[in-house]
C-alpha cells in the first residue's frame, strides 16, 4: 500500500516493471555504502562493464538516480554546501513512480503541489535528464514564470571547481551531468560547453534529444510540437491561462509543479479540477530529514516537529508564509484577506493560536436543537435537546434549569434562498450568530441549509428570545436577495423589533446591504482588525476555516471575494459554501456600531416600594419567566 498516497494501487503494482534493478536492491541506499559503491563503479575502465552499466541506467530511472545522480545542497539546513548523492527517500520513490507513469504509461498531464525544500523540481529535472540522456529523438520544453528562472550564467573557477546558478532549471541539468562519469554521458558531449549546450538549450549529439527553455514572457510552444512539456512555479505565472492554451497542442504529456498561491489562479482551478490530470500533493512531513521528534495532534491531525517549529519561527509564524513554504494547503494561500502579510494584520494567528498563545477558537460546549412550538405570539422555544448533529452550537453551558446564561447579546444573520434538491440538500446555508454585547464573544450559532427565508425567520425569532430569556436583543442581517423577505417576516409578522435599519435618503431599510464598494470593504477590514485587537472573539472553528478562503479582490478594490473549494462542500452538509458564517459576523458588527455597548445603567430602578418600582420589578420578573402568582412575594 502506498505510504504517502502519491500513487494508487495500480501504479504501485507496476513499480517493479518500471524500476527492475532498483527494486532488486542493486544500489545501496545508505549514504556511506552508496559513496563507496559510486567510487568503485565510476572508476571502472572496462568497456564492457561501462556499456552494461549504461544499459541498466537506461532501463531504470531510479537505479540510475540512486547510483549516478547528484544534487546541490545550498547548505541552508546542513551548514555545509556542496554535492549530495541523489538517494531517493520513500516519498521520492512514490513521486518518481507517479511521474514515470504519467510520462511513459498514460501519456497524460500531472500536477504536483510542492512545498519548498522537498527537491520536487530536482526530481522532475532528473526525469528529464534521463529521457534526454537515454531516449532517442525526445524533445522537451522547460519553462517558468521568468526567463532567469529557466537558465543562468555559467563559469569555471580558476581552481577548476564547477560554478553555476544551480537553483535554475537548466543549470540543475548541468549539475546532474557534471557529476556523472564521462563514459555515462553521450559521445562527444561535454557539460556546459558549446556547441551542444547553449543559452536555453541542451542537445544530445548521440540520440538527437533536445531540451530547450522558454518563459512566460514569450509565446511558449505556440506552433511547436514535442514529447513533453514541463512548467515550474506555475502558480506564479501571471499568464498561465495563455501558457495552458499554447501547450495544449504541444504534447499530451505535461508536468506542472508549483508552490501554492492565489485560489483564483488557473493552477488552482483549471489544472486542479480537470479529471484527466493526475494530482500529487507533497507535504513537509514526507521528508524524513524534517520529522525527527514528529508529533500529531489527535484532534486536528496537525503535524509538527522541532524542525517545523524552527522554520515557523524563521517565517515569523505567519500562517500564509508557513503554508506557502511548508504545508502547501490549497485552502490557505497567498492573497488571503484574513491572513498575514507585511503591513496587514493576521487574524488567523489570533484565531488558531501561536506557540505560547492560546487560540480563540474553542470546542462548543453544547450542540443540539431547540424545541419550538406554535403559540399565539408566534413560534416559541420551550427547551433544549442535545443532538450530535444539531444545528445549534453553544459556547456557554446551560444552567440547572436548562436555560441559557443571563447576558446581553447582539446578533447577525446571513440568509440563503432555501429549498432542497432531490437528496434533501440545500444549496447554501442560512446562518445566525449571537455574541456577548460588550466583547462580541461568539456564544451561539445556528447553521442550516434548506430553510426558506420565512422558516429561518421563525427559527431566528424563537431562538433569539430563548437566548434572551424572553427579551429581544439588537441585531442586523444581510438584506441582499432573500434577506428582504427574512426581515419583513421577522419584524412585521413575528413582531421582532430589535433590528438595525439603514437610513437611505429620506427612507430606511431593514438590515445591512453588502455591496461591491469600498464601504463594504471597510466592514470586512473592521472585522479583521477587531479580531486582531480582541474586540471580536471568534470561537467557531468552522467560521475561522471559512475565513481562510476569503481573497483580496483581484481588481484591486472592493470587498474580498470568497473562493470556495470546488471539491469540498460546506462542513454542515450544504452543497456549496458561500462564506455565510463570515457575513453573519459582519452583520453583527454592523449592529454593534449602530447601538454601542452601554454601561450598567440601562435599567435604573426607581425608589424601592414605589409604584414605579413595583411596575419595573413585575416587568423584570416577567422577562425572567417568573409566574405571575409568585411575583411581589417577599
Amino acid at each position: 500500500m502506498s505510504k504517502y498516497g502519491l500513487i494508487d494501487k495500480t501504479t504501485e503494482g507496476r513499480m517493479r516493471a518500471y524500476f527492475p534493478h532498483f527494486m532488486n536492491g542493486d544500489v545501496p541506499l545508505q549514504p556511506a555504502a552508496n559513496e563507496q559503491w559510486r567510487y568503485r563503479v565510476f572508476a571502472t575502465s572496462n568497456y564492457k562493464d561501462q556499456q552494461a552499466l549504461k544499459r541498466m541506467a537506461s532501463e531504470d530511472l531510479l537505479w540510475w538516480m540512486a547510483g549516478f545522480c547528484s544534487v546541490y545542497d545550498a547548505g541552508d539546513e546542513s551548514g555545509v554546501p556542496g554535492r549530495l548523492s541523489a538517494i531517493p527517500s520513500e516519498f521520492q520513490i512514490e513521486l518518481m513512480t507517479a511521474l514515470w507513469s504519467a510520462v511513459y504509461d498514460k501519456r497524460s498531464q500531472i500536477r504536483v503541489v510542492k512545498p519548498r525544500r522537498m527537491r520536487a523540481t530536482w526530481s522532475v529535472i532528473m526525469l528529464l535528464q534521463h529521457m534526454w540522456q537515454f531516449m532517442g529523438e525526445r524533445q522537451a520544453l522547460v519553462g517558468s514564470h521568468r526567463e532567469e528562472e529557466v537558465d543562468g550564467t555559467v563559469a569555471v573557477a580558476k581552481a577548476g571547481r564547477f560554478v553555476g546558478e544551480w537553483s535554475r532549471l537548466l543549470p540543475k541539468m548541468d549539475y546532474v551531468q557534471l557529476y556523472q562519469p564521462k563514459w555515462m554521458l553521450p559521445n562527444g558531449f561535454i557539460p556546459r560547453q558549446e556547441p551542444y549546450r547553449t543559452r536555453m538549450k541542451v542537445v544530445n549529439p548521440e540520440t538527437g534529444a533536445i531540451i530547450w527553455g522558454t518563459s512566460a514572457s514569450s509565446t511558449a510552444a505556440h506552433g511547436e510540437r514535442g514529447w513533453l512539456a514541463y512548467w515550474d512555479e506555475a502558480a506564479l505565472t501571471e499568464n498561465l491561462y495563455d501558457i495552458i492554451t499554447g501547450l495544449s497542442a504541444f504534447s499530451p504529456c505535461k508536468i506542472w509543479t508549483s508552490t501554492v498561491s492565489d485560489l483564483s489562479h488557473p493552477f488552482s482551478t483549471i489544472l486542479k479540477d480537470a479529471p484527466t490530470i493526475m494530482q500529487v500533493k507533497l507535504h513537509w512531513s514526507m521528508n524524513p530529514e524534517y520529522t525527527e521528534g514528529l508529533s500529531v495532534d489527535p484532534q486536528t491531525g496537525k503535524k509538527t516537529s522541532p524542525w517545523f517549529e524552527r522554520r515557523c519561527a524563521d517565517l515569523g509564524f505567519d500562517r500564509t508564509l508557513i503554508n506557502k513554504v511548508l504545508e502547501a494547503d490549497e485552502t490557505v494561500q497567498e492573497g488571503c484577506f484574513y491572513g498575514g502579510a507585511p503591513g496587514r494584520p493576521n487574524c488567523l494567528t489570533t484565531m488558531f493560536g501561536l506557540p505560547g498563545k492560546q487560540p480563540t477558537v474553542q470546542p462548543y460546549v453544547r450542540r443540539g436543537e431547540l424545541v419550538i412550538i406554535d403559540s399565539k405570539e408566534g413560534p416559541k422555544a420551550t427547551g433544549w435537546l442535545d443532538q450530535p448533529n444539531g444545528r445549534w452550537r453553544l459556547w456557554r453551558d446551560l444552567d440547572k434549569d436548562g436555560r441559557f446564561p443571563d447576558m446581553k447579546l447582539l446578533w447577525g444573520a446571513d440568509i440563503a434562498a432555501g429549498g432542497t434538491d432531490d437528496g434533501g440538500m440545500g444549496k447554501s446555508n442560512s446562518v445566525l450568530v449571537a455574541g456577548e454585547h460588550q466583547t462580541l464573544d461568539v456564544v451561539a450559532t445556528f447553521v442550516a441549509h434548506g430553510l426558506v427565508p420565512y422558516e429561518f425567520a421563525q427559527v431566528a425569532a424563537a431562538g433569539l428570545r430563548w437566548l434572551g430569556r424572553g427579551r429581544e436583543f439588537f441585531g442586523s442581517f444581510e438584506n441582499n436577495g432573500p434577506g428582504k423577505e427574512f426581515g419583513d417576516v421577522l419584524k412585521k409578522r413575528l413582531k421582532y423589533q430589535e433590528i438595525h435599519c439603514e437610513v437611505k435618503g429620506e427612507g430606511s431599510t431593514l438590515g445591512w446591504y453588502k455591496g461591491g464598494d469600498e464601504n463594504t470593504l471597510d466592514w470586512f477590514s473592521l472585522h479583521r482588525q477587531m479580531i486582531c485587537e480582541g474586540s471580536f472573539v471568534e470561537r467557531d472553528e468552522d467560521c475561522a476555516m471559512e475565513m481562510r478562503e476569503f481573497q483580496y479582490n483581484p481588481i484591486g478594490r472592493g470587498p474580498p471575494i470568497y473562493l470556495p473549494s470546488m471539491t469540498s462542500p460546506d462542513p454542515s452538509g450544504a452543497r456549496e459554501n458561500h462564506g455565510d458564517r463570515t457575513i453573519a459576523r459582519i452583520a453583527m458588527i454592523v449592529a454593534s456600531k449602530s447601538r454601542p455597548f452601554e454601561k450598567e445603567n440601562e435599567r435604573h430602578m426607581p425608589p424601592a416600594g414605589s409604584a414605579d418600582w413595583f411596575e419595573m420589578k413585575d416587568q423584570m420578573e416577567a422577562d425572567e419567566g417568573v409566574p405571575i402568582m409568585r411575583r411581589r412575594v417577599g
